[in-house]
């Protein structure tokens, strides 16, 4: 199974204002990006001219994510309409709004204007998004977006480590390429895991040949992570057979 199928959504990362930077490979989704009062990002879809949808939008959900120096951060998740492909269909119909995207916004100390520095949007409508999160972790403060296609959960989304002033892309490793040595023979993965980012490790449920996706009974691989050249390593991985069930 290719675990980076949901890899087929287009990502973006911005040049951030404030003499920050979010750096990718990926093209830009934001060209020109302009303040806007928070209270209004609460409830407005931010669209930029140019490079995103202007499709009629909706917020689905805005939280606050944290605090790095003097940043403050937080982040929208939209939902967009996307046209009826049948003329006939009800365009009003709220079904309708399947498109997501994710924006992450910076704000500078008290003020209460702020510009986005990050976003995504699908062209997957099973495509979702979990709520962002910013960690402290031992290499320093890293963001996290979880993104899933609904491909049993794998976590097909972005990291960044903040370096240098800048927020750096870290590249996730194919776990079931890196951890397939470490599987009892026909032992397999089919659910996906988040990486604990205080820790830097994570744990993947493993399932024998006769398991259902729903249930693993083939116990789970435990792996001990580190960041080496903005990408994250498995330094250390064991199997952990299923305990034994008492009568």
């Amino acid at each position: 199974m290719n675990l980076n199928c949901g890899r087929y959504l287009y990502s973006i990362i911005a040049t951030l204002i404030l003499g920050l930077q979010l750096t990718s490979a990926q093209d830009k989704f934001y060209t020109t990006a302009t303040e806007k009062p928070l209270a209004w990002v609460k409830t407005n879809c931010y669209q930029d001219s140019g490079d995103r949808s202007t499709n009629p939008c909706q917020v689905e959900s805005f939280a606050y994510l944290g605090k790095v120096q003097n940043r403050f951060y937080f982040y929208v998740i939209y939902r967009e309409y996307q046209p009826p492909e049948d003329s006939t269909d009800n365009a009003s119909d709220q079904r309708s709004f399947n498109a997501h995207s994710v924006s992450i916004f910076e704000g500078l100390g008290d003020s209460v204007l702020v510009k986005p520095v990050w976003g995504r949007a699908t062209v997957d409508d099973a495509e979702y998004f979990e709520p962002p999160e910013i960690v402290e972790t031992r290499y320093g403060y890293m963001f996290h977006i979880f993104i899933s296609n609904g491909n049993g959960g794998w976590d097909d989304g972005e990291y960044f480590l903040r370096k240098n002033g800048k927020w750096i892309e870290q590249i996730m490793p194919d776990w079931n390429l890196v951890l397939k040595s470490k599987l009892p023979t026909n032992y397999s993965f089919c659910r996906g895991s988040q990486i604990d980012l205080e820790s830097m490790s994570i744990e993947l449920a493993v399932y024998t040949p006769d398991d259902g996706c729903c249930c693993p009974n083939g116990g789970s691989i435990y792996a001990d992570l580190s960041i080496q050249n903005n990408q994250i390593k498995v330094d250390k991985a064991v199997y952990k057979p299923p305990k034994k069930k008492t009568k």
